[in-house]
C-alpha cells in the first residue's frame, strides 16, 4: 500500500496534478470606531504626593519653579454602556505625550527619561511622540461602562523642564477595545461577547509654565 501510495503521488507529480491546498478562512476585518464616542483622555498639571495612608493628593497648577517636580494627571473615560479594557506590555509605555516648549521643540530627556527612549536625543526636537511612565505597566487596565479611572505621572523624571518659559503637553493612544460585556467579571472569565477596537484617542493639549 505504501508502495503504491508513493506511485501514484509520482504520477500525480509528472502529468501535473497538484495535492488540493487548504483553504484558510479569511479573518473578519475588525471593527473601529472613532475614539470620540468611546474612550476620553483629559489631562491637566499640577502637584502630586501619596500620603501615609496610601490617598493621592494632587493639586493642579499651571506654573512650576525651575527644577521642582511637574506632574501630569490622566483621567481615562469610558463612554460607552460596555466594558472597555487596555491591554498594557511591561516594555512599552501606556501612553505617547507630545511635550513642547514655547519654540515647538521637545525637550531633552533626563537620564532616566534617555533610557527609556533609547538616549534619541538626536530626534528630540523632531516633534515625534515620547513616551510616559505610569503605574499599571505589563496589566490590564479595564472600566466599567461610564467609569473612569485617574493616572499619575511625574512628566520632570523623563524630561528636562528646568528651562524658564512655556510648554504645552497632549497624550496619545491606540488599542482600547471596546467588548460586549457590561460586567468586568464577564471580560475576565472571557465571555466579553466580542470586541470593537476604537480608533486613536488623543486629549486635549494643556499648557504651563517653568518660573525662574
Amino acid at each position: 500500500m505504501r508502495i503504491a501510495n508513493l506511485l501514484a503521488l509520482s504520477l500525480a507529480a509528472a502529468v501535473g496534478i497538484s495535492s488540493p491546498k487548504p483553504v484558510c478562512a479569511q479573518a473578519s476585518p475588525a471593527t473601529v470606531i472613532p475614539a470620540e464616542n468611546a474612550i476620553a483622555l483629559q489631562v491637566s498639571t499640577g502637584t502630586y504626593m501619596q500620603a501615609a495612608d496610601g490617598k493621592d493628593e494632587w493639586t493642579e497648577a499651571k506654573s512650576f519653579q525651575a527644577g521642582s517636580p511637574v506632574w501630569a494627571t490622566v483621567a481615562i473615560a469610558n463612554l460607552t454602556d460596555h466594558v472597555a479594557y487596555l491591554h498594557l506590555r511591561g516594555e512599552l509605555p501606556p501612553f505617547g505625550i507630545t511635550l513642547k516648549d514655547g519654540n515647538g521643540l521637545v525637550p531633552e530627556f533626563t537620564e532616566i527619561g534617555c533610557r527609556m527612549h533609547f538616549c534619541a536625543q538626536a530626534t528630540s526636537n523632531s516633534g515625534q511622540l515620547s513616551a510616559i511612565v505610569l503605574s499599571g505597566m505589563g496589566a490590564t487596565w479595564t472600566l466599567n461602562p461610564r467609569e473612569t479611572i485617574v493616572k499619575y505621572v511625574d512628566v520632570s523624571r523623563e524630561f528636562q523642564l528646568s528651562k524658564p518659559g512655556s510648554y504645552q503637553m497632549s497624550l496619545l493612544r491606540t488599542n482600547f477595545v471596546i467588548s460586549g460585556a457590561t460586567k468586568k467579571e464577564e471580560v475576565f472569565s472571557g465571555k466579553s461577547g466580542g470586541r470593537t477596537e476604537v480608533g486613536p484617542v488623543r486629549s486635549n493639549t494643556v499648557k504651563f509654565q517653568i518660573l525662574p
